[in-house]
């Protein structure tokens, strides 16, 4: 009787996938909705897409096993992410990976954005914004928390480690491919990536769409289609390492809270030595865990090192500064930076098919300079200039990291949309979508012209000039 009791109950159990830990529907909304959020956001666009579909919302748990990394500095756990994915829409879907602003607070994520029902911008505006636009467009979006925020939140954050940014994101992708088959929908990933985000995000952005195309992550079967990186230090072991140290040498009105949630990251939970004076090095890990403990926003944190810890960048250690100022990568610390410079990996990539990227950068950004938008521009001089997008914004745009988020949110949309920017040639999607036409359709158009020459020739052309001709026959 207990067995068959046992196996009843068994029959009843719905059946879970062991890749997903687990997933729930947090929200669904309307394009109206859609549009009406988006109108009270934060980010001021100056206009919002024409959207077509309702969208649903849901917060997935998921772990870090669900791609082979083989690294070890990446801890096994339980992940936590935003999904938002377009109702009645079947077949294959874009996938567009929104990579969140810095956020420091444990619980204030994207996947937690949508507890009372309605997004909150707060928990990562710019990349939520993103994901609902994308998918009331008809595409798939994932923005992960990042490893030590959310469901991981008891870890650490990785600040500026590629592979913690790529684990997270592919991690979630895996995830999501699984809970549409749990959940029995038609819908599908085509593979096709498309990547966004802004500061820290930008940052993000442009590692997974890189990464999207190396070797070991074959099996996952994603294409990079494009990448749209926003104020992002992909330049982070050269101008970005040197110029950080600089403005702080010089005490300038400077945000030190960037360069101190760097040094926590590759202390302590990247294990990078001699970060800091070996004098100073207890107590600046109690202090850092202190000010990164994911109870203070990151306007606590800098207020904290602004009154406290005004003179933070001399606990580093001597090779350090020597570094910094000498403008070399011979210490750890500038070794490991060196080691997760976006731009070196797009050095390495010249002469392949890397996708469209584009950079939107503030000329006047303090927290992540100017350099490190120049930097990509002359890593790619040699690529097409149909797959690379630049707009560098002038201090009447905007003054200050914070306020570039905006105009660098509105190109997102213009390319989210397929609409053309203030730049020459098409948007990343457009652009994508076409080339594979562009053979076929040249061929034809020099075959139509070598056919009306022809007939031309034999049979008298309406708008021939005969004079012309006799020039040109001789």
């Amino acid at each position: 009787m207990k067995l068959l009791l046992l196996s009843l109950l068994l029959v009843f159990i719905p059946e879970v996938s062991p890749k997903t830990v687990s997933y729930e529907k947090v929200a669904t909304a309307s394009a109206e909705d859609v549009v009406r959020y988006l109108n009270e956001a934060p980010i001021q666009f100056k206009s919002i897409p024409r959207l077509n579909r309702s969208v649903s919302v849901y917060r997935v748990v998921y772990s870090t096993d669900l791609v082979n990394h083989g690294n070890n500095l990446i801890p096994k756990a339980n992940l936590s992410g935003l999904v938002i994915v377009p109702e009645d829409k079947n077949g294959p879907l874009e996938t567009h990976a929104f990579l969140h602003e810095v956020l420091l607070k444990r619980d204030m994520v994207p996947s937690n954005s949508f507890e009372t029902g309605v997004p909150d911008f707060t928990y990562g505006g710019y990349a939520i914004s993103g994901a609902l636009i994308a998918a009331s467009l008809g595409d798939a979006s994932v923005v992960p928390d990042y490893i030590g925020l959310g469901n991981s939140s008891n870890l650490p954050q990785m600040n500026a480690y590629m592979d913690a940014y790529t684990v997270a994101t592919f991690a979630l992708i895996e995830a999501l491919k699984t809970m549409l088959s749990d959940l029995g929908d038609k819908q599908t990933l085509s593979g096709d990536l498309f990547t966004a985000g802004y500061g820290e995000g930008g940052f993000a952005a442009l590692t997974v769409h890189q990464e999207a195309f190396e070797p070991r992550w074959e099996s996952l079967e994603l294409v990079g289609r494009a990448c749209h990186a926003a104020g992002g230090y992909y330049d982070l072991g050269y101008s970005q390492f040197y110029e950080s140290f600089e403005e702080l040498k010089q005490e300038k009105d400077i945000d030190a809270a960037d360069t101190a949630f760097l040094g926590y990251s590759y202390m302590i939970p990247l294990k990078t030595p001699h970060v800091f004076k070996s004098a100073y090095e207890n107590g600046i890990k109690s202090i850092l865990r202190g000010l990164f403990d994911g109870d203070k926003t990151y306007e606590e944190v800098s207020e904290s090192l602004d009154t406290q810890y005004a003179d933070f960048e001399t606990y580093f250690n001597e090779s350090v500064l020597s570094d910094a100022y000498n403008k070399t990568t011979l210490s750890e610390f500038g070794n490991a930076l060196k080691s997760n410079t976006p731009i070196n990996y797009l050095n390495a990539s010249i002469g392949m098919e890397r996708g469209l990227i584009s950079i939107c950068h503030g000329k006047n950004d303090l927290v992540s300079y100017i350099q490190n938008a120049e930097a990509v521009a002359r890593a790619l001089k040699d690529y097409p200039s149909e797959s690379t997008r630049f707009f560098l914004l002038d201090e009447d745009e905007c003054a200050t990291h914070k306020a570039c988020m905006d105009p660098c949110a509105n190109v997102l949309v213009d390319f989210l949309a397929d609409k053309k920017p203030n730049s020459s040639g098409n948007t990343g999607k457009q652009w994508y979508y076409q080339t594979e036409y562009l053979v076929p359709i040249g061929l034809g158009v020099i075959l139509c012209l070598l056919l009306t020459i022809f007939m031309c020739r034999k049979y008298g052309c309406c708008c021939r000039d005969d004079k012309v001709y006799e020039e040109i026959d001789g």
